[in-house]
Protein backbone atom coordinates (compact mmCIF):
# COMPACT_ATOMS: atom_id res chain seq x y z
CA UNK A 1 0.00 0.00 0.00
CA UNK A 2 3.18 2.39 1.08
CA UNK A 3 4.92 1.27 -2.32
CA UNK A 4 1.19 2.55 -3.99
CA UNK A 5 0.99 5.76 -2.52
CA UNK A 6 4.68 6.96 -3.15
CA UNK A 7 4.58 5.26 -6.70
CA UNK A 8 1.19 7.85 -7.07
CA UNK A 9 2.92 10.41 -5.40
CA UNK A 10 5.88 10.58 -7.95
CA UNK A 11 3.69 10.21 -11.05
CA UNK A 12 1.95 13.52 -9.81
CA UNK A 13 4.95 15.10 -9.17
CA UNK A 14 5.63 14.02 -13.05
CA UNK A 15 2.46 15.45 -13.97
CA UNK A 16 3.02 18.58 -12.85
CA UNK A 17 6.62 18.78 -14.43
CA UNK A 18 5.40 18.73 -17.87
CA UNK A 19 1.80 20.81 -17.25
CA UNK A 20 4.11 23.66 -15.26
CA UNK A 21 7.15 24.67 -17.08
CA UNK A 22 7.80 27.18 -14.11
CA UNK A 23 7.98 24.31 -11.63
CA UNK A 24 10.31 21.85 -13.43
CA UNK A 25 12.86 22.71 -16.51
CA UNK A 26 13.43 19.81 -18.15
CA UNK A 27 15.39 21.74 -20.62
CA UNK A 28 18.25 21.74 -18.38
CA UNK A 29 20.10 17.57 -17.34
CA UNK A 30 20.93 18.61 -13.88
CA UNK A 31 17.23 19.86 -13.30
CA UNK A 32 16.04 16.47 -14.82
CA UNK A 33 18.89 14.48 -12.70
CA UNK A 34 17.53 16.26 -9.74
CA UNK A 35 13.88 15.41 -10.47
CA UNK A 36 14.40 12.46 -10.62
CA UNK A 37 16.07 12.09 -7.32
CA UNK A 38 12.59 14.34 -5.55
CA UNK A 39 10.59 11.68 -7.31
CA UNK A 40 12.44 8.47 -5.79
CA UNK A 41 12.63 10.29 -2.31
CA UNK A 42 11.59 9.97 1.04
CA UNK A 43 13.42 12.27 3.22
CA UNK A 44 15.96 15.14 2.66
CA UNK A 45 19.05 13.01 2.56
CA UNK A 46 17.67 10.61 0.13
CA UNK A 47 17.48 13.44 -2.63
CA UNK A 48 21.50 14.83 -1.92
CA UNK A 49 23.04 11.22 -0.72
CA UNK A 50 26.23 11.67 -2.27
CA UNK A 51 25.37 14.77 -3.49
CA UNK A 52 28.57 17.67 -3.29
CA UNK A 53 29.04 21.41 -4.03
CA UNK A 54 26.90 24.37 -3.12
CA UNK A 55 24.76 23.00 -0.34
CA UNK A 56 22.09 25.52 0.77
CA UNK A 57 21.62 26.63 -3.22
CA UNK A 58 20.62 22.83 -4.37
CA UNK A 59 18.26 22.48 -1.13
CA UNK A 60 16.80 26.07 -1.43
CA UNK A 61 15.90 24.98 -5.39
CA UNK A 62 14.67 21.88 -4.08
CA UNK A 63 12.66 23.59 -1.75
CA UNK A 64 10.67 25.96 -4.26
CA UNK A 65 10.37 23.79 -6.57
CA UNK A 66 8.31 21.74 -3.84
CA UNK A 67 6.31 24.35 -2.61
CA UNK A 68 5.14 25.11 -5.97
CA UNK A 69 3.90 21.46 -6.20
CA UNK A 70 2.26 21.44 -2.64
CA UNK A 71 -0.05 23.91 -4.56
CA UNK A 72 -1.05 22.27 -7.26
CA UNK A 73 -1.54 19.02 -4.95
CA UNK A 74 -3.82 20.74 -2.51
CA UNK A 75 -5.79 21.84 -5.28
CA UNK A 76 -5.98 18.02 -6.34
CA UNK A 77 -7.09 17.42 -3.55
CA UNK A 78 -9.48 20.02 -3.09
CA UNK A 79 -11.05 18.88 -6.62
CA UNK A 80 -11.25 15.36 -5.63
CA UNK A 81 -12.97 16.13 -1.97
CA UNK A 82 -15.29 18.60 -3.58
CA UNK A 83 -16.39 15.65 -6.50
CA UNK A 84 -16.52 13.20 -3.86
CA UNK A 85 -18.82 15.45 -1.84
CA UNK A 86 -21.29 16.31 -4.56
CA UNK A 87 -21.51 12.69 -5.96
CA UNK A 88 -22.77 11.85 -2.27
CA UNK A 89 -25.58 14.59 -2.42
CA UNK A 90 -26.63 13.59 -5.71
CA UNK A 91 -26.87 9.34 -4.46
CA UNK A 92 -28.49 10.68 -1.40
CA UNK A 93 -31.56 12.04 -3.68
CA UNK A 94 -32.09 8.45 -4.80
CA UNK A 95 -31.31 4.86 -4.13
CA UNK A 96 -27.93 4.10 -4.17
CA UNK A 97 -27.08 0.84 -6.62
CA UNK A 98 -23.81 -0.93 -7.15
CA UNK A 99 -22.49 1.30 -10.21
CA UNK A 100 -22.95 4.68 -7.89
CA UNK A 101 -21.24 3.06 -4.83
CA UNK A 102 -18.20 1.93 -6.81
CA UNK A 103 -18.18 5.45 -8.36
CA UNK A 104 -18.17 6.82 -4.78
CA UNK A 105 -15.67 4.12 -3.56
CA UNK A 106 -13.36 5.08 -6.68
CA UNK A 107 -13.96 8.83 -5.60
CA UNK A 108 -12.81 8.21 -2.12
CA UNK A 109 -9.68 6.15 -2.91
CA UNK A 110 -8.58 9.20 -5.27
CA UNK A 111 -9.66 11.84 -2.79
CA UNK A 112 -7.31 9.87 -0.41
CA UNK A 113 -4.46 9.35 -2.77
CA UNK A 114 -4.58 13.34 -3.36
CA UNK A 115 -4.58 14.27 0.15
CA UNK A 116 -1.60 11.50 0.93
CA UNK A 117 0.59 13.08 -2.02
CA UNK A 118 -0.19 16.54 -0.63
CA UNK A 119 0.81 15.28 3.00
CA UNK A 120 3.96 13.46 1.43
CA UNK A 121 5.05 16.79 0.25
CA UNK A 122 4.72 18.38 3.09
CA UNK A 123 6.68 15.93 4.56
CA UNK A 124 9.66 16.07 2.60
CA UNK A 125 9.66 19.67 2.09
CA UNK A 126 9.92 20.29 6.08
CA UNK A 127 12.54 17.74 6.30
CA UNK A 128 14.15 19.41 4.28
CA UNK A 129 13.76 23.10 5.92
CA UNK A 130 14.80 20.81 9.33
CA UNK A 131 18.23 20.08 7.17
CA UNK A 132 18.91 23.80 5.85
CA UNK A 133 18.32 25.20 8.98
CA UNK A 134 20.96 22.74 11.21
CA UNK A 135 23.57 23.50 8.54
CA UNK A 136 22.87 27.06 8.75
CA UNK A 137 22.88 26.61 12.47
CA UNK A 138 26.88 24.53 12.21
CA UNK A 139 27.80 27.10 10.06
CA UNK A 140 27.17 29.82 12.27
CA UNK A 141 28.82 28.19 15.32
CA UNK A 142 31.63 27.43 13.87
CA UNK A 143 31.73 31.20 12.54
CA UNK A 144 31.55 31.90 16.55
CA UNK A 145 34.41 29.87 17.48
CA UNK A 146 36.55 31.93 15.14
CA UNK A 147 35.95 34.72 16.91
CA UNK A 148 38.49 35.15 19.75
CA UNK A 149 36.22 37.57 21.67
CA UNK A 150 32.81 35.34 21.69
CA UNK A 151 31.22 38.68 23.47
CA UNK A 152 31.52 40.79 20.73
CA UNK A 153 29.95 38.43 18.71
CA UNK A 154 26.05 37.87 20.15
CA UNK A 155 25.18 40.26 22.51
CA UNK A 156 22.77 38.52 25.29
CA UNK A 157 19.23 40.02 23.54
CA UNK A 158 20.25 38.88 20.40
CA UNK A 159 20.80 35.58 21.46
CA UNK A 160 17.46 35.41 23.74
CA UNK A 161 16.07 36.59 20.38
CA UNK A 162 17.45 33.45 18.58
CA UNK A 163 16.17 31.33 21.14
CA UNK A 164 12.82 32.34 20.96
CA UNK A 165 12.82 31.92 17.51
CA UNK A 166 14.28 28.60 17.46
CA UNK A 167 11.37 27.21 20.20
CA UNK A 168 8.60 28.78 17.40
CA UNK A 169 10.03 27.12 14.30
CA UNK A 170 10.96 23.59 16.54
CA UNK A 171 9.22 20.75 14.12
CA UNK A 172 5.74 20.12 14.54
CA UNK A 173 5.19 16.14 14.33
CA UNK A 174 2.80 15.03 11.74
CA UNK A 175 1.86 11.10 12.43
CA UNK A 176 1.70 9.10 9.11
CA UNK A 177 -2.63 7.86 10.39
CA UNK A 178 -4.26 8.82 13.20
CA UNK A 179 -2.74 5.98 15.44
CA UNK A 180 0.36 6.35 14.86
CA UNK A 181 2.05 7.37 18.73
CA UNK A 182 4.49 10.43 18.62
CA UNK A 183 8.52 9.45 19.24
CA UNK A 184 10.62 10.18 22.00
CA UNK A 185 11.53 13.71 22.85
CA UNK A 186 8.20 14.74 21.05
CA UNK A 187 7.18 17.40 23.61
CA UNK A 188 6.35 15.60 27.05
CA UNK A 189 7.48 12.36 26.20
CA UNK A 190 11.00 11.75 27.61
CA UNK A 191 13.76 10.14 25.44
CA UNK A 192 14.66 6.13 26.07
CA UNK A 193 16.59 5.35 28.69
CA UNK A 194 19.84 4.40 26.36
CA UNK A 195 19.64 7.54 24.28
CA UNK A 196 23.13 9.42 24.22
CA UNK A 197 22.71 12.84 23.37
CA UNK A 198 24.52 13.48 19.89
CA UNK A 199 26.74 16.71 19.39
CA UNK A 200 24.61 19.81 19.12
CA UNK A 201 22.18 18.94 21.04
CA UNK A 202 20.36 21.35 23.26
CA UNK A 203 19.92 20.32 26.54
CA UNK A 204 19.32 21.02 30.28
CA UNK A 205 22.84 21.00 32.21
CA UNK A 206 22.93 20.32 36.05
CA UNK A 207 26.42 22.50 36.94
CA UNK A 208 27.76 22.97 39.87
CA UNK A 209 27.37 26.67 41.82
CA UNK A 210 30.34 29.00 42.06
CA UNK A 211 30.77 27.91 45.59
CA UNK A 212 31.86 24.37 44.17
CA UNK A 213 33.01 24.55 41.03
CA UNK A 214 35.13 21.49 39.83
CA UNK A 215 38.14 21.13 37.80
CA UNK A 216 37.36 19.23 33.95
CA UNK A 217 39.75 16.30 35.89
CA UNK A 218 38.22 16.07 38.88
CA UNK A 219 35.05 13.32 39.81
CA UNK A 220 32.10 14.74 39.58
CA UNK A 221 30.23 12.32 41.05
CA UNK A 222 29.10 14.55 43.70
CA UNK A 223 26.97 16.51 40.88
CA UNK A 224 24.61 13.20 40.82
CA UNK A 225 23.82 13.69 44.47
CA UNK A 226 20.15 13.96 45.43
CA UNK A 227 21.25 16.47 47.60
CA UNK A 228 22.96 18.24 45.19
CA UNK A 229 22.12 21.96 44.89
CA UNK A 230 23.39 23.11 41.36
CA UNK A 231 21.82 25.37 38.88
CA UNK A 232 20.25 24.09 35.51
CA UNK A 233 20.99 25.55 32.27
CA UNK A 234 20.65 26.00 28.85
CA UNK A 235 23.75 24.33 26.65
CA UNK A 236 24.77 22.59 23.54
CA UNK A 237 27.06 19.12 23.86
CA UNK A 238 30.00 19.65 22.27
CA UNK A 239 31.78 16.88 22.93
CA UNK A 240 30.73 13.24 23.55
CA UNK A 241 33.56 10.53 25.33
CA UNK A 242 31.56 7.81 27.00
CA UNK A 243 29.41 8.92 29.32
CA UNK A 244 31.33 12.01 29.60
CA UNK A 245 30.02 14.64 27.93
CA UNK A 246 31.47 18.23 27.30
CA UNK A 247 28.58 20.93 27.00
CA UNK A 248 29.21 24.58 26.12
CA UNK A 249 27.01 27.11 28.01
CA UNK A 250 24.55 28.49 25.43
CA UNK A 251 25.11 32.23 27.58
CA UNK A 252 28.32 33.52 25.16
CA UNK A 253 28.18 35.56 27.91
CA UNK A 254 29.73 33.45 30.40
CA UNK A 255 32.07 31.36 27.78
CA UNK A 256 31.65 28.06 29.98
CA UNK A 257 32.40 24.99 29.25
CA UNK A 258 31.88 21.86 31.97
CA UNK A 259 32.36 18.09 31.94
CA UNK A 260 29.08 16.22 33.17
CA UNK A 261 27.47 13.03 33.22
CA UNK A 262 24.62 11.52 31.20
CA UNK A 263 22.59 11.67 34.45
CA UNK A 264 23.21 15.21 35.11
CA UNK A 265 21.61 16.38 31.22
CA UNK A 266 18.28 16.36 30.53
CA UNK A 267 17.51 16.32 26.42
CA UNK A 268 14.98 18.84 25.14
CA UNK A 269 12.47 17.77 22.80
CA UNK A 270 13.14 17.59 19.31
CA UNK A 271 9.99 18.00 17.85
CA UNK A 272 6.63 19.57 18.85
CA UNK A 273 3.14 18.22 19.46
CA UNK A 274 -0.26 18.76 18.60
CA UNK A 275 -2.52 19.53 21.34
CA UNK A 276 -5.40 18.65 18.95
CA UNK A 277 -3.92 15.19 17.67
CA UNK A 278 -1.63 14.25 20.09
CA UNK A 279 -2.57 15.35 23.42
CA UNK A 280 -1.00 12.96 25.31
CA UNK A 281 2.14 14.48 24.48
CA UNK A 282 1.89 17.70 26.54
CA UNK A 283 2.31 17.59 30.07
CA UNK A 284 -0.88 17.47 31.74
CA UNK A 285 -2.38 20.57 34.48
CA UNK A 286 -0.06 20.43 37.85
CA UNK A 287 2.68 18.46 36.66
CA UNK A 288 6.09 19.43 38.12
CA UNK A 289 8.49 20.52 35.97
CA UNK A 290 11.60 22.20 34.90
CA UNK A 291 11.28 25.29 32.35
CA UNK A 292 13.28 28.37 31.20
CA UNK A 293 12.60 31.17 32.62
CA UNK A 294 11.88 34.03 30.35
CA UNK A 295 14.82 36.48 29.39
CA UNK A 296 17.36 34.01 31.30
CA UNK A 297 18.93 30.44 30.13
CA UNK A 298 18.43 29.26 33.39
CA UNK A 299 15.82 26.37 34.27
CA UNK A 300 13.48 26.67 37.32
CA UNK A 301 11.49 24.41 39.05
CA UNK A 302 7.52 24.94 38.34
CA UNK A 303 4.23 23.28 37.62
CA UNK A 304 2.27 23.31 34.52
CA UNK A 305 -0.68 25.77 34.49
CA UNK A 306 -2.14 25.79 31.32
CA UNK A 307 -0.83 23.00 28.57
CA UNK A 308 -1.16 24.40 24.78
CA UNK A 309 -4.36 24.39 23.27
CA UNK A 310 -2.66 25.03 19.87
CA UNK A 311 0.22 23.89 17.70
CA UNK A 312 2.04 27.23 18.12
CA UNK A 313 0.50 27.81 21.63
CA UNK A 314 3.12 27.98 24.60
CA UNK A 315 2.48 26.45 28.43
CA UNK A 316 1.74 28.75 30.86
CA UNK A 317 4.23 28.05 34.14
CA UNK A 318 3.61 28.67 37.53
CA UNK A 319 7.38 29.45 38.65
CA UNK A 320 8.17 28.81 42.48
CA UNK A 321 8.19 32.13 44.57
CA UNK A 322 7.84 32.18 47.99
CA UNK A 323 7.21 36.06 47.86
CA UNK A 324 3.65 34.99 47.13
CA UNK A 325 1.27 33.79 49.70
CA UNK A 326 0.53 30.39 46.84
CA UNK A 327 4.39 29.96 46.75
CA UNK A 328 4.42 30.53 43.22
CA UNK A 329 5.06 33.64 40.32
CA UNK A 330 2.05 34.92 38.32
CA UNK A 331 1.92 32.34 34.89
CA UNK A 332 4.31 32.97 32.67
CA UNK A 333 4.49 31.81 29.36
CA UNK A 334 7.56 28.88 28.20
CA UNK A 335 7.84 27.26 25.01
CA UNK A 336 7.66 23.28 24.49
CA UNK A 337 11.07 23.12 23.72
CA UNK A 338 12.03 24.99 27.28
CA UNK A 339 9.69 22.57 29.16
CA UNK A 340 11.22 19.51 30.36
CA UNK A 341 10.15 16.85 33.33
CA UNK A 342 12.57 16.97 36.28
CA UNK A 343 14.69 13.97 37.65
CA UNK A 344 13.25 11.54 39.79
CA UNK A 345 14.81 13.31 42.85
CA UNK A 346 13.20 16.38 41.89
CA UNK A 347 10.68 18.37 44.16
CA UNK A 348 9.38 21.53 44.02
CA UNK A 349 10.63 22.63 47.43
CA UNK A 350 14.26 23.67 47.96
CA UNK A 351 17.22 22.20 50.90
CA UNK A 352 17.68 25.23 51.47
CA UNK A 353 17.62 27.28 54.94
CA UNK A 354 17.44 30.74 56.20
CA UNK A 355 17.71 31.96 59.41
CA UNK A 356 14.17 33.78 60.06
CA UNK A 357 15.79 37.19 61.71
CA UNK A 358 18.51 38.08 59.05
CA UNK A 359 17.39 36.13 55.93
CA UNK A 360 14.56 37.37 53.47
CA UNK A 361 11.54 35.18 52.48
CA UNK A 362 13.31 32.23 50.09
CA UNK A 363 12.20 33.52 46.68
CA UNK A 364 12.76 32.89 42.71
CA UNK A 365 15.47 35.73 43.20
CA UNK A 366 17.50 34.10 45.69
CA UNK A 367 17.54 30.54 43.36
CA UNK A 368 18.66 32.69 40.65
CA UNK A 369 22.23 32.50 40.22
CA UNK A 370 24.62 35.55 40.38
CA UNK A 371 25.33 36.42 36.60
CA UNK A 372 21.34 36.57 35.91
CA UNK A 373 19.99 38.86 39.25
CA UNK A 374 20.22 41.97 37.32
CA UNK A 375 18.13 40.62 34.66
CA UNK A 376 15.95 39.00 36.75
CA UNK A 377 15.01 42.39 39.05
CA UNK A 378 14.15 43.59 35.96
CA UNK A 379 11.70 41.07 35.06
CA UNK A 380 9.79 40.90 38.70
CA UNK A 381 9.20 44.69 38.29
CA UNK A 382 7.96 44.58 35.06
CA UNK A 383 5.25 42.02 36.31
CA UNK A 384 4.52 43.89 39.10
CA UNK A 385 3.79 47.17 36.89
CA UNK A 386 1.28 44.61 34.67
Amino acid sequence: MADNKNDGFKESISGCSTSDPDVINNNSTNQTMLNNQIHQSQTSQDIFKGAEGEFLQERLQVLNRLTKQITLFRQQALDSVNELRNSQKSCMKTEINKSDADRLKSLFDKAVMDCDKEADAVRLSLDLIQEIRNYSRSRQKKMQYAFKNKKSFIRRGQMIKILNDCAHTLPLWIGRSVNEKPPPLCGAIPADLEYIPKIGDLVAALIPTASDIIKPSTSISHLNNPNHDGDWILAEVVHVNGNKFEIDDIDEEQNERHYLSRRSLIPLPLYRANPETNPEALYKRDTLVLALYPQTTCFYRGKVLHAPITANGMYQILFVDHTYQEGYSPPLEVPQRYVVKGPKDYSIETNKKRNRETDHPESLQGLIPKRFQPTMSTIHKTLKKE
